[in-house]
């Protein structure tokens, strides 16, 4: 019988080589921000890695590439948690996510008004002034000072942004100011703008002047370093923009073609949000018509329509009447939102609607959508 040989020991062959920490660092910043969370405790070399603010923030642009649509419904379990599904612009898992709205008096989703000016970041307000925010990916949860506002004084819009420059989130709160006339007693209402650097400032302090004209909704929209809002009147032929870097003000110019037409009976047609590092606004023209238009020169206020789409249907009620775009995904098709009714993924290739419901089911009174960056930006800062 033919014996088998015993296999050589070959000295050096199999000896382990370290792994350059650079190539370490090219895998960790393509992982989901769950698994570095997890593989913190693989080292103390990967924890070191993981919380490196240059990897931090490389994980941050690469996944501004492939924002999530947080699809939001209404939660009947009353756990005092509002309930998410995520929904990727490529190809992968849905995911349903719950994130805490404990802590304020009023509890319920109809109480508590949750939105978004950066995709980094959500935003929970109760009515009053008590605001927090955070990251869904991390849980990571900040609140803010309190807004004293007095008998004068009411909070109207909040919005946020990360500063890379600081490497801090700043937050801005525009509020109504009544002045009294002691003589006649006539009031007048001047809007006003505040501050905040998160895990530095302990109270609000006075932005560099009020917004240039008065402003309408808490929709706001982190593009390019400032917060961009939209005018409460026709009067307004721009988008007021607050830079959060030097917390100046500038008016963005609109589309020729949406100036004067920014309203239809007592709601708002126009609508901001953030997208792959542009400033898209949304403009509703009427009997289920809306404009898709992008900034894609920022600094000459170059707008190009990117979409005209038509819902096929004749003009909603008011109360069920925003339909909006979401976010685009990566293979073309565009996210709907109908107020309060439904999600649609809607093609323009074919420009045909096909009705969204995630885990294979219809949704339960959808609210309006967020979109999400998936980061583990600190909510603090660095020191």
């Amino acid at each position: 019988m033919e014996s088998v040989p015993k296999k050589r020991k070959i000295e050096g062959r199999c000896s382990r080589q370290p792994i350059p920490d650079e190539l370490i660092s090219e895998v960790l910043v393509r992982l989901p921000v769950k698994s570095l969370l997890r593989f913190r405790c693989v080292s103390r070399t990967w924890r070191s890695l993981i919380s490196d603010p240059h990897l931090i923030e490389s994980h941050h642009r690469r996944s501004q590439q492939h924002p999530l649509a947080l699809v939001r419904e209404w939660n009947l379990n009353g756990d005092n948690k509002g309930k998410a599904t995520y929904v990727p612009t490529r190809g992968a898992t849905l995911q349903r996510i719950y994130y805490d709205v404990a802590g304020f008096n009023s509890i319920s989703d109809m109480a508590v008004r949750v939105f978004s000016s950066s995709p980094d970041l959500i935003c929970i307000r109760e009515d009053g002034s008590r605001c927090s925010l955070l990251n869904p990916a991390t849980r990571e949860r900040v609140t803010l000072p309190e807004f004293s506002s007095g008998n004068t004084t009411f909070l109207r819009y909040v919005g946020f942004g990360y500063v890379p420059s600081l490497r801090k989130f700043k937050v801005a709160r525009v509020f109504g100011h009544v002045d009294i006339d002691r003589g006649s007693g006539r009031q007048a209402v001047e809007e006003r703008c505040a501050v905040l650097t998160v895990g530095v400032d302990r109270s609000w302090r006075p932005a560099r002047g009020p917004p240039p004209f008065m402003i309408t909704r808490d929709q706001m929209a982190f593009v390019n370093g400032a917060l961009h809002m939209t005018p409460s009147t026709e009067e307004g032929k721009g988008l007021a923009a607050l830079d959060l870097e030097t917390e100046a003000w500038r008016v963005i110019p609109m589309p020729r073609g949406v100036c004067g037409k920014i309203s239809i009976g007592t709601y708002n047609t126009v609508s901001l949000r953030e997208q792959r590092g542009l400033l898209f606004l949304d403009h509703l023209l009427g009997a289920g018509k809306v404009e898709v238009w992008a900034l894609k020169d920022y600094e000459k206020g170059g707008w190009e329509m990117e979409h005209r789409i038509d819902l096929g249907r004749p003009q909603i009620p008011e109360e069920f009447g925003r339909f909006l775009p979401v976010l685009i995904g990566e293979d073309g098709r565009i996210l709907m939102y109908i107020d309060w009714t439904a999600y649609l993924w809607y093609d323009p290739r074919d420009q045909k609607f096909v009705p969204f419901s995630p885990h294979g089911k219809s949704l339960v009174w959808p609210l309006p959508p967020l979109v999400h960056v998936e980061n583990y930006l600190p909510l603090n800062g660095w020191d």
